[in-house]
């Protein structure tokens, strides 16, 4: 989604200066500029030289996907940052995230401190979360995962749809699965269901399972464990007919849903492959 926001805002006309994480695909184009702060290592030193940019922008805009909540710290100090540069000038947007009804007091603190900063909500109940806690300029929007563009920029998701595109020219259905939510579950016993049901899938030697992988980590914070988790309750006799697309970003697993005969997905996914005749 990140890439998707500076898109727009190049498309507009904006320049773009990321004061932290910004995507290889964008270090080239002119309109943006890469002020990567991890590079002072100390986190102290990082906001300094953040702060020190504040007289050099604008606007500041910060993507709060997915969810902001007391359990995201990282969240809570980006919206420490937020508070200064509104109080130093500058104009504050929070965009695509979404609320909870526990949003936590340190979290309701920090939003409240930005009173007046822009709040773009993916959803209707986040949407209405954000009302009852009293925020104003809340624009209730589309999620800008929406807007991602399939293309394909690395090799393993160009080997994915090779596979792909060559197993539908032979009469093959291919179906495309997604498992990052439910990664718990799975890993407590879930995948022995969900492995049973894509080998139901699998008994007719026409069809084929490709995992899309959401996060490749293991254990909860990704979903490798998950994968191989439903992986081992496919029969050995089918697994042949079992394949994972490793490393892909989320235009490239749009880009590969297009080639799909199905898809079975959380959320995420299932945005990527709105829109695509799957």
């Amino acid at each position: 989604m990140l890439d998707v926001l500076v898109d727009q805002l190049v498309q507009r006309g904006h320049r773009v200066k990321f004061l932290e994480y910004a995507s290889p695909r964008f270090q080239l184009r002119p309109q943006v500029e890469v002020l990567d702060s991890s590079r002072y290592g100390l986190r102290v030193l990082r906001a300094l030289f953040a702060l020190l940019q504040l007289p050099k922008i604008d606007d500041c805009a910060y993507l709060g996907a997915d969810v902001l909540n007391d359990r995201y710290p990282a969240a809570v100090r980006h919206l420490d940052f937020l508070r200064i540069a509104k109080a130093s000038g500058v104009s504050v947007h929070v965009q695509g995230f979404s609320l909870e009804a526990d949003t936590g007091p340190i979290m309701t603190d920090r939003l409240a401190a930005l009173m007046g900063a822009d709040f773009h909500l993916r959803d209707p109940r986040s949407f209405a979360h954000a009302k009852a806690m009293g925020l104003e300029h809340c624009k209730l929007v589309a999620d800008m995962a929406f807007l991602l563009e399939p293309e394909i920029t690395g090799s393993p998701a160009a080997d994915a749809l090779k596979r792909v595109a060559s197993l539908k020219t032979s009469g093959a259905r291919v179906i495309g699965v997604n498992i990052r939510g439910p990664t718990e579950v799975i890993l407590g016993g879930g995948g022995t269901v969900i492995g049973k049901a894509l080998a139901g899938w699998l008994e007719d030697t026409r069809n084929h399972v490709l995992f899309m992988s959401h996060d490749l980590r293991s254990g909860l914070a990704g979903d490798g464990d998950a994968i191989s988790a439903v992986r081992k309750a496919i029969p050995a006799s089918v697994s042949d007919r079992v394949f994972v697309v490793e490393q892909a970003s989320a235009w490239e697993l749009k880009r590969i849903c297009g080639e799909l005969d199905l898809v079975v997905c959380r959320i995420d996914a299932r945005v990527r492959a709105s829109g695509l005749p799957v």
